[in-house]
């Protein structure tokens, strides 16, 4: 398999990278700004089993490519989004993000399933590095899990895309089990 990882200039990405190695024969990983030379999202993503959005810094409407991005590709292409991922899914099927205060760098909050597809993850540490926070989930997605301190979605799939992604970083060192999140992608993107 072979994926295309969208980096936002941010320093997780080759974490990210690394952490996705034992799925795929090849990561291609591209900066953002790469983006806007793209002209025929069909072709790109037959290149490609999954497109990966990487986190970043500031808010997903800094990145008009990678919304055009999301907006533009057919329903059927795998795309897993990590935080910043996360909040530019949701943004581009309408749902607001605000700020999330005081930001969380480095911290760790417990997931609590919603979703029993993913109860064997209710109550492991995940990381989180956020400054934004998605208002809610709208009907569009499936919200898989929250954080138990602060119930805000940390993990979610698109309702008729093929879409997943979660707030969290499943790369950092302070996520628990990230052997057990890599194992959810794999049979995810095999459905």
């Amino acid at each position: 398999m072979k994926a295309l990882l969208i980096d936002h200039d941010d320093s997780f990405t080759q974490n990210l990278k690394h952490w996705l190695k034992p799925l795929f024969k090849e990561i291609v990983v591209i900066n953002h700004l790469q983006l806007r030379e793209t002209q025929n999202w069909k072709s790109l993503s037959q290149q490609f089993d999954l497109f990966v959005l990487s986190p970043g810094p500031k808010s997903p409407e800094d990145y008009p490519s990678s919304l055009e991005m999301l907006r533009s590709i057919d329903d059927n292409v795998a795309v897993f989004g990590v935080c910043l991922g996360l909040q530019m899914m949701a943004v581009s099927c309408g749902i607001k993000v605000s700020t999330y205060s005081p930001p969380l760098h480095g911290k760790t909050s417990k997931l609590c399933a919603v979703d029993n597809s993913v109860d064997n993850f209710t109550g492991l540490a995940v990381a989180r590095y956020h400054s934004i926070k998605v208002d809610g989930c709208s009907n569009s997605f499936r919200l898989l899990a929250t954080s138990e301190e602060d119930n805000q979605p940390m993990w979610f799939q698109h309702q008729s895309k093929k879409w997943m992604a979660v707030q969290f970083h499943p790369e950092s060192f302070l996520t628990e089990a990230p052997a057990q999140h890599l194992s959810f992608l794999k049979n995810w993107l095999q459905t």
